[in-house]
């Protein structure tokens, strides 16, 4: 999911709470209006600011961008380096950006360390990055055939057994070690979805097995995060088709350090009906969950929050109108679709990434974009 930005501008939403109160807020246009203009969030430096990669223009250009913790523009590059991928934050704040055969470093400003770490590249050959390294996979086919994890000062540190490799909801390190959360690759659909702790000496600590609760067709994982208190989110998804109609059941799980599931919040969207996790984020100790806009046009939207402390008791909703005249580019657009959004807590602000499609009649043609808003979502 990822042309060049022509502005940012400041937008109003009108953000309203069940409780009865109301607030405002002036979100960030961060990428429009190319069906090519898509940019994902990568995570946080040490001061709050906020780092996005994405793609812009028909020739899909890299983009890296950063923006202030309040949503402002703090800088940008294009291009930076021959094919840029997915770049990962250091514990110190330094960006490591993967390129074509080689990993190069930049300052929290965006600026050329010098640092570089060659790479070998080849069709078998792929990398993952995390803030304290990267996993470096050989596979053939579906196959995982080795992996090692090498710092930022290129050493490997271990090695690890390819049948013990589990991928699918990204990977996370900290300082007792390495979290993977997902499924072997190239294994069968109804091998188990598990997390997996490693230390830094490639040792496996333990590995929970996450319940299966509904007979499902399909199930995948869609985040998986280290809470505050040290324990481990999982946002694990079950979906059941019934032609022509979908369900899906989504579960929040807390595992806490010994592997123990504290607690789980579960979810479910039948057809057009209910409503459905799409995401989590952890804010001043406690989680919000975004709850899916579901099947819902944009020309009036409502997104509803729900708020838990860390022990999974639920503290109340937050609603949040969004309305598509309010977006830049969109207000008279007829046909409009809600793809998707997530969650970014930087600082003391708490962000809505809203992504939609739209198509725009354009002298007899059709011309398909992609539009994202940083939206300020209402704190409970």
């Amino acid at each position: 999911m990822f042309r060049k930005m022509k502005a940012l501008a400041a937008l109003a939403f009108a953000l309203m709470i069940l409780a009865g109160s109301f607030a405002a807020a002036e979100p960030t246009v961060i990428s429009g209006s190319g069906l090519f203009d898509t940019m994902g969030f990568i995570g946080t430096l040490p001061d709050g600011r906020m780092i996005f990669f994405g793609t812009t223009g028909k020739n899909r250009i890299r983009r890296l961008l950063c923006l202030e913790p309040e949503g402002t523009v703090s800088w940008e590059l294009k291009n930076f380096t021959d094919d840029m991928y997915a770049p990962a934050i250091t514990e110190d704040g330094t960006i490591a950006i993967p390129g074509k055969d080689k990993i190069v470093f930049l300052s929290p400003e965006g600026k050329e360390t010098g640092k570089e770490i060659p790479l070998a590249m080849d069709k078998e050959t792929f990398y993952q990055p995390t803030s304290r390294g990267m996993m470096k996979y050989c596979q053939a086919e579906d196959t995982i055939k080795s992996a090692e994890f090498i710092d930022w000062e290129g050493h490997t540190l271990f090695s690890l057994d390819p049948g013990r490799v589990v991928m699918g909801a990204g990977m996370i390190t900290d300082r007792d070690g390495l979290i993977m959360a997902g499924r072997a690759p190239g294994t069968d659909r109804d091998e188990e979805m598990k997390v997996v702790r490693v230390d830094w000496q490639g040792k496996i600590l333990w590995e929970k097995p996450l319940p299966r609760w509904k007979k499902y067709d399909w199930d995948y994982l869609r985040l998986a995060t280290v809470t505050s208190d040290g324990c481990i989110l999982v946002l694990y998804s079950q979906e059941i088709y019934s032609f022509p109609e979908r369900k899906s059941y989504t579960q929040l799980i807390k595992i806490g350090a010994d592997t123990e599931i504290l607690w789980t919040k579960e979810a479910v969207l039948d057809g057009e009906k209910g409503r459905e996790i799409t995401d989590v984020a952890e804010y001043d100790g406690k989680y919000v969950i975004a709850c899916g806009l579901g099947r819902q046009g944009l020309h009036s939207a409502t997104r509803t929050y729900l708020w838990l402390d860390a022990d999974g008791n639920e503290l109340g909703t937050v609603r949040q109108s969004i309305r598509q005249t309010d977006i830049p580019g969109l207000e008279d657009v007829k046909k409009i679709q809600y793809l998707e959004d997530y969650l970014v807590s930087s600082g003391e602000n708490l962000w809505l990434v809203l992504t939609t499609f739209a198509e725009h009649p354009d002298i007899g043609e059709t011309r398909n974009s992609m539009k994202q808003v940083l939206l300020r979502i209402p704190v409970l």
